[in-house]
């Protein structure tokens, strides 16, 4: 698994698009700060908070800012 860069935003942005998540900038740049592998997970956990009424956009950005702590912590 790469820990690097996803530089693939665009495969990020089709994904939450199949997902039907409409997701906000700030919440597009963080996933791309992800590696794909990661960012493709928490897309699939924000569809399914989404139908349980939760924002996509907060759930995203709590647990990317987690990662990214753990990365910086571990990478």
């Amino acid at each position: 698994m790469s820990s690097g860069m996803n530089f693939t935003g665009n495969q990020t942005r089709q994904k939450a698009a199949e997902l039907g998540l409409s997701l906000e900038d700030l919440t597009l740049k963080a996933l791309a700060r992800l590696p794909l592998r990661s960012s493709l997970k928490l897309l699939e956990s924000a569809a399914a908070a989404q139908m349980g009424g939760a924002d996509p956009n907060a759930v995203i950005i709590a647990e990317a800012c987690t990662l990214r702590h753990d990365y910086a912590k571990f990478g």
